[in-house]
């Protein structure tokens, strides 16, 4: 059965290079909304650096305003970059699309990744991406917040579900 995943990432910078403290995607069935298999990776910020990935001032700044729980749940990593990225592509594997919030941030930056990480490249093809933010934007809908900001599975499951309340409006 076809499928799409969304994706959704926390980091710590927002160029390209950026070092990634998570990763959250979620496999969703756009025609119906239901969500399917998980994914949740905090991602160990040294591994990050060791392979190249840069650390940006200004968004440790940004992080040390969110809550507690943001924070805390955006640094508790202790999984390699390496590994984390073998796990998306796991999940990514046989999806229609790829979709984030948006592309040109989140998908820039996990290209990125996969290389400097010394792996393949991204395991989707550029033309396969969408952007949930236009269709949300064309829908006329807006993402559901969470109770914990910024965790990057809980991101990634509310985009999924309005991306299909969206779907369902312009169908």
């Amino acid at each position: 059965m076809p499928y799409d995943v969304m994706i959704d990432i926390e980091t710590m910078g927002t160029s390209p290079r950026a070092a990634i403290l998570s990763i959250g995607a979620v496999r969703f069935d756009i025609a119906t909304g239901v969500l399917g298999q998980e994914l949740e990776v905090n991602v160990d910020l040294q591994s990050c650096v060791a392979a190249g990935m840069v650390i940006e001032p200004d968004t440790v700044l940004w992080w040390l305003r969110q809550d507690e729980a943001a924070r805390e749940a955006a640094t508790s990593g202790r999984t390699p970059i390496e590994t984390a990225l073998d796990r998306l592509t796991l999940v990514v594997n046989g999806a229609c699309h790829i979709w984030a919030n948006s592309p040109s941030f989140d998908l820039i930056i996990l290209r990125t990744a996969y290389v400097m990480a010394g792996l393949r490249s991204a395991p989707w093809k550029y033309w396969e991406e969408r952007d949930c933010r236009t269709l949300l934007d064309i829908a006329g809908i807006r993402i559901p917040r969470n109770e914990v900001k910024h965790t990057a599975l809980e991101d990634a499951k509310a985009q999924a579900v309005a991306v299909s309340g969206a779907w369902a409006i312009l169908r």
